[in-house]
């Protein structure tokens, strides 16, 4: 399962390192969670990347994994659709 949420962080818990936003603070250094620093100004927001360091994801990954996935849902079973690449 994947959880998403979201929360303004006050200035205090961000550094500038290299010239990039860093978290800083306890709950950011959990190796089971990642991190996405956004900055919105009105309409517009920063281009976003998450960041982890949890690896739990590659076993969802294979080509084995998509498999089971389409057929879990009863189709998108077409081999040539089927395509990690």
């Amino acid at each position: 399962m994947v959880r998403f949420s979201k929360r303004e962080v006050p200035w205090e818990e961000v550094t500038l390192v290299d010239g990039h936003y860093v978290l800083k603070g306890e709950e950011f250094a959990d190796d089971m969670k990642g991190w996405a620093l956004v900055l919105v100004k009105g309409e517009r927001c920063s281009p976003q990347t998450i960041v982890t360091r949890c690896t739990l994801y590659k076993q969802y990954t294979t080509k084995e994994a998509l498999e089971a996935a389409a057929d879990s849902y009863g189709g998108l079973t077409d081999r040539d659709f089927l395509s990690l690449g």
